[in-house]
């Protein structure tokens, strides 16, 4: 059996709007607003408000309860999540499940950690000196200057990147400067989850 919480929203009229009640019960609509000169759209200060949070779902069979977050990313790094009803079912949980992921922790103390890292930090640049401009085709590399350009400014460094790795470089910059953040707001408010970000 599954019993949705939040997250359910009313049907909409397709186009994502509803009709109002006069309308489905045959009286006259409004005339069309006139269109909209571009010259008054103007820039707003955003908004914060409070959310419910993500989708909560409970699955049971027999004595066993299954809840799922439902989470998205990237999300707005100054979100408000009223997070208790996520915070109460992971607290009594037995188990929680990470969405997956990877992390290489290598068996090695702090100071074999440090010896480590000149060869990571070359692990993730062009083999023989190659730029990005050398190993990525010439359209890719165009719209990568202008991206460069605007989210990481005149860092040279990153030229000399592997593509995965300057792409990951450029996107975590990208939602810096977007006011966003990967992490799930809501999966960070639970219990034992406070530094996240």
């Amino acid at each position: 059996m599954v019993q949705g919480h939040r997250g359910q929203h009313p049907r909409h009229h397709p186009g994502g709007l509803r009709r109002p009640a006069s309308t489905r019960s045959g009286a006259a609509s409004a005339p069309d607003a006139p269109p909209c000169n571009k010259a008054e759209i103007v820039d707003l200060a955003p908004i914060l408000a409070s959310d419910s949070g993500p989708g909560l779902w409970k699955v049971t069979h027999g004595d066993h309860v299954l809840w799922i977050l439902g989470t998205l990313s990237p999300l707005p790094r100054d979100a408000d999540w009223l997070s208790r009803e996520v915070e109460n079912a992971v607290a009594q949980a037995q188990e929680v499940i990470e969405a997956p992921s990877y992390e290489i922790e290598p068996n090695v103390s702090i100071f074999g950690k440090l010896f480590l890292l000149p060869a990571a930090m070359r692990a993730r640049r062009n083999p023989d000196g190659a730029q990005l401009r050398d190993v990525v085709p010439a359209a890719e590399y165009a719209r990568w200057r202008r991206l460069k350009a605007r989210h990481l400014g005149s860092d040279r460094g990153v030229e000399r990147y592997r593509p995965i790795f300057a792409a990951g470089t450029l996107y975590k910059e990208a939602l810096e400067d977007a006011g966003l953040t990967r992490p799930s707001p809501a999966w960070c408010a639970s219990p034992g989850r406070a530094a996240c970000g």
